[in-house]
Formats: structure tokens, C-alpha cells, sequence
């Protein structure tokens, strides 16, 4: 499994699923590099072992190909590409390419999954097809994708789906928070439909997912505020989904952000593009760092800007302290925000 975003979302989601018919190892936690992976393959793979979950991950070129030469997969999914680590592989084509190794590694015989939905992935997906000896399937929320979903419904408690494959449909709901969501349970679907679970066997297994730590989880609560912890790895489609998350609550909506890393030439860009989204579905914005600020705030009205306020961990502790009630929600995104979290999560 690889991509930008949702690697280890649809690593446990794909694990909670096949897990109901096979005997699965996964790559622990948060490990996707090449030195996780070898680890991985010693320390956990036994004779009884029937699937191997390797997520993958990488900075540089050739990182990938190179877990791939021990790995072996048989299946790969490339979940999507975005601007997360631009500064690390210099554009997004260059992302793009180090993404795909997986899918160039994919042994003979096997299947490659693809996210219909991502149109940078369009021309991989098209190369891909030239490829004789391997089978390509796509999965997302257009009717053209092999394996799609549609009525998605998300609340603050879960989300509820339609999966449609060939004739066959079957409703599907998930204790995960976040339209997002559907995406990636859909990429762990499309995987385990491969392996040969049926519809109505696969449902059991979404029923028991749960999201992975600090992804997009309620993490308690400080004067009957809800809090959500999605500080594991902050990027662009995680903030734009963490902030759409919030409609679904009637009190104030709180983003506490420790603003974005590795964007590169487009880190301006992204970061007045967040702020208009901030502006518009925010009460308030805490970012725990100065660092793009005047981006966040530029094209929002004077209004509007002064509830974007940056401060320090532990003065934004002190500020969410004095300031929340019954009804509120808060989520915290990026590792400066988890600290502030720290400060005022307790345990229900």
C-alpha cells in the first residue's frame, strides 16, 4: 500500500477485514520503510502466514522499488498523490514516480489497484493497462470505477455507504469519522473482493473497523467539548477533510493547526487555499507555529481574520481552557497540536 495520504488507514482497515477469513501480518503501526519492512518480513511472517500487508513509504526515489525487492507484492494499491513531501521529491510528478514503483513491482500475475477518483493518477492508470501480465482494477465514487460506492452518509458518529461490484450491492456502515473515509474502506473492499471474500463477509469485517491512533480520533473531552485527535500526519486533504468533519456539530468548530511542512513552491498556495476553508466553516483557527500565517489569513476579510489566531502550545491550552463549552468540537491537527491536546484531554 502507498501514497501520500491514507496509508495506514487502509493497512489496519484492509487487516480488520481479510482478518475475518485469513491469517494476516501487517507491517507494525507506523513503519513503512525499507528497514520496518525487512524487519517485518523476519520477525512476524510464519509458516501459517496467508497475507502480508506492507505499507510503503518513501522520500526519495527508489526507496519503494527497493522494499519491493524483498516484499514481492502480488497486489499493490496507490491510494493517490498530493502535494504532501513536494519539497523532499521536488514536483508532483516526481512524487508520482516514486509512488509507482510499486506498482512496476508488482509481481506477474498480480492485480494493481488504483483510485478512479484522483485525476493525477489518470495517466498511471492508462500506463498501467499496457501491462499484459497483470490486472488492473479501480475503485471510487464514479460509476466508471470497477468497484464503487454511492448514498454516503457521514455524521458525527460514523459514516454508511453503498458498494456496488459487477450486479452485486450491499450497504456497509463504520465507527470512522469523515466522508474521506469511504475511499480509503473502499480501497481495503476492492482488495479483499480480489482475494475472493464475498460482499456480505466483507460488511462483517467494515462493521469492526476503527480508525488507526490519532487518525481522526475522538480523543475526550474538556467541558463537554469533543475533542479529535488527527495529529499523525498532517497534510492538505487531511486538514480539508478534518475541517468538512466539523459541519456535522451545531456548537463552535475550533481547527487547531500546526501549519504544514514539505509543500514547497506551493506551500503559499495551499496555505490561502486552507484559509478561505478556514474562514468559511471555522469559528475559530489556532496555528501553533508562525510559519505561513500571512498566507492563512490573506484573502479573508478583517472579520474573518481575527479569529485566526497564532499562538504557542501552551497559551493555546489556556485559550481553549477559558473558551469551551457543551456542544463545541475541536480537532487537532499536526504534531504542535497534539501537545496542546495533551494539555486538556480527559478520558470518558
Amino acid at each position: 500500500i502507498t501514497g501520500s495520504f491514507g496509508k495506514t488507514s487502509v493497512k489496519e482497515y484492509l487487516a480488520t477485514i481479510l482478518e475475518t477469513s485469513f491469517k494476516v501480518v501487517k507491517t507494525p503501526e507506523k513503519i513503512n520503510t525499507d528497514i520496518g519492512g525487512a524487519l517485518s518480513v523476519l520477525n512476524t511472517i510464519t509458516p501459517e502466514t496467508e497475507v502480508f500487508i506492507a505499507e510503503m513509504g518513501a522520500y526519495t526515489r527508489g526507496e519503494i522499488k527497493n522494499i519491493a525487492t524483498f516484499v514481492k507484492p502480488s497486489i499493490g494499491v496507490l491510494l493517490g498523490v498530493n502535494e504532501q513531501h513536494i519539497e523532499l521529491f521536488g514536483s508532483i510528478t516526481n512524487t508520482k514516480h516514486a509512488k509507482y514503483e510499486l506498482i512496476q513491482s508488482i509481481t506477474s500475475g498480480g492485480v494493481a489497484f488504483f483510485n478512479f477518483d484522483r485525476s493525477e493518477l489518470a495517466s498511471l492508470i492508462s500506463r498501467t493497462k499496457k501491462r499484459s501480465d497483470i490486472t488492473v482494477v479501480t475503485y471510487g465514487l464514479d460509476k466508471r470505477a470497477d468497484i464503487w460506492a454511492d448514498h454516503i452518509d457521514s455524521t458525527k458518529d460514523g459514516i454508511s455507504f453503498i458498494v456496488h461490484h459487477g450486479n452485486d450491492h450491499i450497504d456497509m456502515r463504520a465507527h470512522v469519522f469523515g466522508s474521506q473515509q469511504v475511499s480509503n474502506i473502499l480501497a481495503a473492499i476492492s482488495i479483499a473482493l480480489t482475494l475472493g471474500l464475498k460482499l456480505t463477509k466483507i460488511k462483517t469485517g467494515v462493521a469492526r473497523i476503527v480508525p488507526p491512533p490519532q487518525t481522526m480520533v475522538r480523543a475526550g473531552s474538556y467541558n463537554d467539548a469533543l475533542l479529535v485527535d488527527d495529529t499523525f500526519n498532517a497534510n492538505p486533504d487531511s486538514v480539508r477533510a478534518a475541517i468538512s468533519y466539523m459541519r456535522h456539530f451545531t456548537g463552535k468548530k475550533i481547527l487547531v493547526l500546526t501549519p504544514l511542512i514539505e509543500l514547497g513552491d506551493k506551500s503559499i498556495d495551499i496555505h490561502r487555499e486552507l484559509g478561505q476553508l478556514m474562514g468559511r466553516l471555522c469559528d475559530w483557527v489556532i496555528l501553533t507555529n508562525p510559519n505561513f500565517y500571512e498566507a492563512v489569513i490573506s484573502e479573508l476579510s478583517e472579520k474573518k481574520r481575527k479569529h485566526i489566531l497564532q499562538m504557542k502550545t501552551d497559551q493555546a491550552a489556556i485559550f481553549l481552557k477559558d473558551n469551551l463549552k457543551d456542544g463545541d468540537v475541536v480537532v487537532f491537527e499536526g504534531k504542535e497540536a497534539g501537545k496542546v491536546l495533551d494539555q486538556l484531554v480527559t478520558k470518558k
